[in-house]
Order: structure tokens, then C-alpha cells, then sequence
């Protein structure tokens, strides 16, 4: 729990940032917690802790988002959730604004995006997190923020 609890803070966000749905979300970083708390023995390295707990969470996210409809995102929770400061009008109303494109774009390149430029995860331990190869996850950053920029062009942010 000394490695888990200042990592908490950044697994909640991550978790709600691929999973709108508050219940489902919370279910899913229960089970994070569990699964991580009984594999802990198998990590080599602390450091690498957050990276485990995100590789957990977006597994479990993929299991449940095939076996479940899509639930409808609701921006006021997302923003309450990742408010750290008061933020002042103008910011909320970006964050809003790129939230809802990320929900535009397909699930994995929304994620490596969140993963890259949210929490800052390098390219090689992404694809790690998403079981996948290196240049798979450039591959989606590239059209992921392609995807953001030609929505951003074309004002689909209403």
C-alpha cells in the first residue's frame, strides 16, 4: 500500500479517462487494486509500479467495454474528477472541449494519447500496456492527434 497510495490519484483519472461510466470505472479500479495486490510478488522493479497498475486497469477496461455497452459520457463528472486547483472558466471549457473529441476518435489511439501526453508514459511502455508493438503505438499517436486536429478544424467541438 506505501508503493499504491501516491500512485492513486493518477490510476483514478486514467481509469475514468477510458471509461466514462463512474460505476463501471470504480469496479474497475477495485478489481486494478485486487489483481495488483495478488500479482505484486511477480513486479521486478518498483518503479515500474504505476505502468503495472495502468497495464491492469486498461486490460480489465478492454474486457469490459467487450462485454458491455457504451455508456454516455458525462462531462461535469470528468471535470470534477480532474480538477487538482480551481481552474478558472476558460480552462474548464478546454478541458471539456478535448475530452469530448478524445470521445470522437477510437479507443486505442484515444488511450495512447491519454497514456503519452496525460501521464507522460514513454512509447516503449505503452506498447507494453496495450500488448502491442512499438510502432503500433506511434502508429496511433500519429492518427490519434490527427484525428483531434482535423475535428478541431472542422469546429466539431460544440
Amino acid at each position: 500500500m506505501e508503493v499504491f497510495e501516491p500512485l492513486y490519484s493518477n490510476l483514478w483519472k486514467f481509469i475514468l479517462s477510458i471509461n466514462k461510466d463512474r460505476d463501471a470505472a470504480k469496479d474497475i479500479l477495485s478489481e486494478t487494486i485486487l489483481i495488483a495486490y495478488e500479482k505484486f510478488e511477480t513486479l521486478k522493479n518498483e518503479r515500474a509500479f504505476l505502468s503495472f497498475l495502468f497495464t491492469i486497469a486498461s486490460r480489465l477496461n478492454n474486457a469490459v467495454r467487450k462485454s458491455k455497452t457504451r455508456f454516455e459520457f458525462k462531462e461535469s463528472h470528468l471535470l470534477d474528477d480532474f480538477r487538482i486547483n480551481a481552474l478558472n472558466p476558460e480552462e474548464s471549457t478546454d478541458i471539456g472541449i478535448m475530452y469530448g473529441l478524445l470521445e470522437q476518435i477510437p479507443e486505442k489511439q484515444k488511450e495512447s494519447l491519454m497514456l503519452h501526453e496525460v501521464f507522460g508514459f514513454s512509447r516503449n511502455e505503452i506498447a507494453a500496456m496495450q500488448n502491442t508493438n512499438l510502432t503500433n503505438v506511434k502508429i496511433r499517436l500519429y492518427r490519434g492527434r490527427k484525428a483531434l486536429e482535423k475535428l478541431l478544424k472542422a469546429g466539431q467541438y460544440e
